[in-house]
């Protein structure tokens, strides 16, 4: 294991810079005199609701909290469920404490407007509260979180940067949200594994996992997240998704089972796959698994239509995702999710680090100041 502390001065320096490496280095947990994250951090932000998870380095996993949003926050969540890649509108800035905005440059700093950003401004309540409950369980400070949702946020909307200037304003450092549908597939161990060893023997090559598809399901009170999952050598992509915000079990009208049964039929049609030789070909969609999360799994409603759905196949769907469920709640099973994912890139980092010159993950010094690669590290002019 190489040090983290190598080259960072001399012997006489060490109780300093060892001090200040400890409050500069950006971790939501503690490391262990072995080296290893103790923990990590996973917030999922639901449509109506938020919840905390806490993923040790040991497998042990804790359920911190579940919060019930306010009116602003479901309003933000409703509306990026709806409208992910709706345009960025500016801040708003809010009136001085002096009058109006043109008179501010003839005015003292400290009556200036100041830039008020109400997207960023409904997360971070929630943000707070989530927070607040896990650095009390654990009896320390975060500056890590990663983050899930039901849905995808696009890289740099709308809702990806009222995120990020959210985690910000708390002190935390803005790892990006995940998609809840795929992010879990880790936990639920349904990532296959390949094994391309083009040296190997046919005696010594192994089996590769076969690809799989799933269906994941969010299900709450406030609305129903659905996507097609696309699972191969461990690389899992959604190939659809819908959501619907008037179908979720908070809500009852007539044609609602109807309606719930034609979108999930229309989502598993077949799809256009691209194969050598061949060209593009319909495959028809074969599920493989079942996952439910969210609030409302045990809704009577999904049930039926599941059944109806999926036919003589959804006993033994329901069966593997019972036994899922035992496993991780699906309440929390979003917040574990990237609670690993968290623990997991901070014990990266222990080892590897950021280099500008190749815009790469690199690993970090050893304690003679080398550092550990098989080819030279600058190339020679």
């Amino acid at each position: 294991m190489w040090s983290r502390n190598a080259s960072r001065g001399s012997n006489m320096k060490w109780p300093l810079l060892y001090s200040m490496f400890l409050m500069l280095f950006f971790c939501c947990s503690r490391v262990s005199s072995s080296g290893t994250a103790e923990y990590g951090v996973g917030f999922n932000l639901a449509l109506d609701y938020g919840t905390a998870s806490i993923w040790y380095a040991n497998g042990t996993v804790v359920d911190v909290v579940k919060l019930d949003g306010g009116s602003a926050y479901k309003q933000l969540m409703r509306s990026a469920s709806a409208e992910p890649y709706k345009p960025i509108l500016p801040a708003e800035p809010t009136r001085g404490l002096l009058g109006s905005m043109f008179l501010q440059g003839h005015l003292p700093s400290w009556t200036a407007a100041e830039i008020v950003d109400h997207d960023a401004e409904a997360i971070t309540w929630m943000l707070k509260g989530l927070k607040g409950a896990t650095e009390a369980y654990v009896e320390g400070r975060l500056t890590d979180v990663r983050i899930s949702s039901p849905f995808h946020v696009p890289y740099q909307g709308w809702l990806d940067n009222a995120l990020r200037t959210s985690v910000e304003s708390l002190d935390l450092r803005y790892l990006g949200p995940r998609r809840g549908s795929t992010t879990i597939s880790g936990i639920y161990g349904l990532e296959g594994q390949c094994h391309p060893d083009p040296y190997a023997t046919p005696d010594q090559r192994e089996s590769d996992d076969p690809p799989k598809m799933y269906l994941a399901l969010d299900y709450s009170s406030a609305g129903l997240s659905v996507a097609l999952v696309d699972e191969d050598c461990g690389i899992v992509e959604a190939l659809r998704e819908f959501r619907n915000a008037t179908l979720g079990a908070g809500s009852d009208f007539p044609g609602k089972r109807e309606d719930m049964t034609r979108q999930l039929t229309h989502l598993m049609r077949p799809i256009d796959k691209w194969y050598p030789e061949i060209g593009d070909y319909k495959v028809s969609v074969e599920i493989s698994e079942l996952v439910l999360l969210g609030e409302s799994t045990e809704d009577a409603l999904l049930h039926e239509v599941l059944l109806e759905v999926f036919g003589s196949n959804y006993e033994n769907l329901k069966f593997r995702s019972d036994k899922r469920a035992k496993l991780h709640h699906p309440l929390f099973a979003g917040s574990r999710a990237v609670a690993q994912g968290c623990q997991r890139q901070l014990e990266y980092e222990l080892t590897w680090e950021w280099n500008e010159q190749f815009k790469w993950w690199v690993p970090k010094t050893n304690q003679t100041g080398q550092q550990m690669w098989w080819w030279p590290f600058k190339r020679s002019s």
